[in-house]
């Protein structure tokens, strides 16, 4: 299962039900990281949750705009003497 697969379920439940379908088929491949996923559990389906759509959905599901911020920051702060 993709992330695009994942995305493709709009509603909160629908994509539940595909996690769990998915955990199922993984216990048969790879035990450690079907623990992984386990452990972060729901919290994979925030943005499902949260309902968000287009843009925002898109930002939400992508961990670069975290990284460019903390690039800009670090970047500034190696400018900076104490």
């Amino acid at each position: 299962m993709t992330n695009e697969k994942v995305d493709e379920f709009k509603k909160y439940e629908d994509a539940k039900t595909e996690l769990g379908s998915f955990l199922e088929w993984l216990s048969d491949i790879s035990v450690e990281v079907e623990n992984s996923i386990r452990e972060v559990g729901l919290e994979l389906l925030t943005v499902h949750q949260l309902e968000a759509h287009g843009e925002l959905r898109k930002s939400l599901n992508s961990t670069n705009p975290i990284e460019s911020l903390i690039f800009g920051i670090r970047h500034k702060l190696s400018r900076v003497k104490n």
